[in-house]
This record gives structure tokens, sequence and C-alpha cells, in this order.
């Protein structure tokens, strides 16, 4: 509902360049003005994009480092943090240079990986449920 609301003010304040900027919804907050005293709002919205983007990051990193302790049967997660960050940190400077890039990715190489990966998951895990449910019930009846 948020993502509509955003989207339908973007349309209605920015017309038909809506589409045409990189960033919309910081060009819309650099048109709010609230009196002769309030202008240029666009801070507060780079303040929280760049909190969300900071508790996002946080929370992949203690899910991959949890992931990593569950899997590899360690005693805690907590020493697994720091070389999780700085590998985010050195993926995020190495791979994607420019914003433009990292768009282009997105949408020419992401979108049919996840596909894939999808695919092959939901496979893995129907092919698994065969095997562990329906196959030792089929060798049972056939030993008989």
């Amino acid at each position: 509902m948020t993502a509509l609301t955003v989207a339908v003010s973007l349309t209605v304040v920015l017309g038909p360049n809506a589409l045409d900027s990189t960033l919309p919804t910081l060009r819309l907050t650099q048109m709010i003005a609230l009196g002769e005293f309030i202008e240029r709002t666009e801070s507060i919205v780079m303040v929280l994009w760049t909190w969300v983007a900071a508790v996002k990051l946080a929370a992949f990193i203690w899910a991959a480092a949890v992931a990593t302790r569950q899997v590899f049967g360690l005693e805690s997660h907590k020493s697994l943090a720091y070389p999780y960050a700085a590998l985010a940190t050195v993926f995020s400077t190495i791979f994607f240079e420019q914003r433009m890039t990292f768009r282009e990715y997105l949408h020419d190489v992401w979108g049919p990986f996840s596909t894939a990966i999808v695919i092959f998951i939901i496979s893995a895990v129907g092919l698994g449920y065969v095997f562990r449910r329906l196959l030792p019930a089929l060798l049972r009846t056939r030993g008989r």
C-alpha cells in the first residue's frame, strides 16, 4: 500500500517525468516547502534511507553468521560477524562502481539467476520429500 501511495504521489507531482528520474522520491522531496523556513527536506529522506540500509545490512550479516554457525556446528556466531561485514564492504566496492552498472546487473543478470535458483530450490525440496517420504513406503510395499 505504501509503494502504491508513493507511486501515485510521484506521478501526480512529477507528471510524465517521474519515470525519467533516477531517484524520483528524492526529487519529490526537493519540491517540498513548508512555509518560508522548511525547505529542501531531502536530507530527512537521505537519513532514513541510510538508517534503513544499515539495519538491513546488519540483519543480513547476522542471518549469514547464524546460518553459518548452524551449518558448521560452531559454538558462537559472533566471531563471524566481522568477517562477513568486511566481505560485504569489499564486495560493495568491487562489483559495482556506478549505480547504473548495478541497475543493469539487476535487470539483465539477477532476474534470470534468481528465477533459476528458486526453481532449483523448489525442485530439490520436492525431490527430498519424494526420497524421504515416498521412497521408503514404496520399498516396503515391494518387499511384501
